[in-house]
């Protein structure tokens, strides 16, 4: 790494949530909380997706609900032991005579290790 070279201030995360994001190495996901005990870290994350369309027939979907479906712990953060708790939401779809009812986000592909 050239330190001689200035950074481009255009360059830098300015943004608290996206850098958090990041830090934790999810930045497809948005940080919801951060909390620490005598455990460690305990991260809490959702997807950043803002909408989603049903599977079915493509139709907008509304939120109906979230729910922690998936604690694990992924190492260290800043020397301490950390966990990571999905916050899935569910969808619901909107149109009228959809069979498709409600369903659950996935846990992205990159946080499952695929």
């Amino acid at each position: 790494m050239d330190r001689s070279r200035k950074p481009d201030p255009d360059s830098f995360v300015t943004d608290p949530d996206r850098a958090a994001a990041i830090m934790i190495g999810y930045p497809d996901c948005r940080v919801l909380d951060v909390d620490e005990d005598a455990d460690g870290l305990h991260v809490s994350v959702e997807t950043a997706v803002d909408e989603a369309s049903c599977p079915s027939c493509g139709s907008v979907a509304t939120l109906k609900g979230r729910s922690v479906v998936v604690r694990h712990p992924t190492g260290l953060m800043f020397g301490r032991p950390m966990e990571l708790s999905w916050q899935l939401r569910r969808w619901r779809c909107a149109a009228p005579g959809c069979t498709t009812g409600s369903w659950t986000e996935d846990v992205p592909s990159s946080a499952r290790g695929d």
